[in-house]
């Protein structure tokens, strides 16, 4: 796993979250209790009680969405993810109390004052929550985008279709629409590419932009799809001509070869 970087990025635009992400979580926790958290100081015990009931209560939760998920019952697994993501919220603040100091300390540049491994398991955990953060944002993300995206072809198409009155100013006001949409929307999605978190989750250089498969996949569904599509709708003709000249163009190279 350690010589295949491509199997170590994690897709955070999957359609439906799932709980790795939790039991990450959950293992880390468990790690944070295993190193001896109690020996660090005797400030640190009243966090480390409420940590090991939260895990014990996020064990608990965490199985009950798993078994509403088995029985096909969405409604009940629902509510009980949300159930488990407040339990969750609960057992970062646990976690933030106990790392607060030392990760106040790192970004000064002072010497460690708990086990480098201890310190590895709270920022393993912090990377879990923020993986589960990010899975639960991104999906929600794209569909609002889709949905706008959708919602503005409709009005172009409904506009190109019917002749509304001053129907080429609409048009000209429909296109100025789309594209600020297509620009905003991109302008989005660059942002997010050269995140250096999201870089960094995804296996891409660190605040740098990438042109890998998920941006080129946001570009043909979000700026080459629609303005084909309109362009298609509007001007049929012109639209099939350039095709049919770049279909000419491959067959005849092929012809040729």
């Amino acid at each position: 796993m350690a010589n295949r970087p491509d199997a170590q990025r994690i897709r955070l635009f999957e359609s439906v979250p799932s709980l790795k992400a939790v039991e990450e979580s959950l293992r880390h926790a468990r790690g944070i209790l295993a190193r001896g958290i109690l020996d660090v100081g005797h400030g640190l015990a009243w966090a480390t009680f409420g940590l090991a009931q939260r895990i014990t209560d996020a064990e608990s939760g965490l199985q009950k969405v798993l078994d509403a998920e088995a029985d096909g019952n969405r409604a009940v697994a629902v509510r009980e993810r949300n159930g488990l993501e407040r339990i969750m919220v609960r057992m970062d603040q646990d976690v933030a109390s106990i790392f607060e100091g030392q990760w106040r300390l790192s970004g000064l540049g002072a010497p460690a004052t708990m086990p480098r491994r201890l310190t590895e398991e709270g920022d393993l955990f912090v990377a879990a929550r923020v993986v589960e953060f990010l899975r639960t944002v991104f999906p929600q993300m794209m569909n609002l985008a889709g949905f706008g995206m959708v919602s503005v072809l409709a009005m172009m198409l409904a506009l190109s279709a019917y002749p509304f009155p001053g129907h080429d100013t609409l048009l000209w006001v429909s296109w100025i629409v789309l594209l600020s949409y297509s620009a905003a929307t991109m302008t989005v999605f660059v942002q997010i590419n050269r995140n250096r978190i999201v870089s960094m989750l995804s296996g891409t250089d660190p605040g740098r932009f990438n042109w890998d498969s998920a941006f080129w996949v946001h570009l043909l569904l979000f700026v080459l799809i629609p303005v084909l599509s309109l362009l298609g709708a509007q001007f049929p003709h012109a639209l099939g001509g350039i095709f049919a000249w770049i279909g000419s163009l491959f067959g005849g190279s092929g012809g040729n070869t």
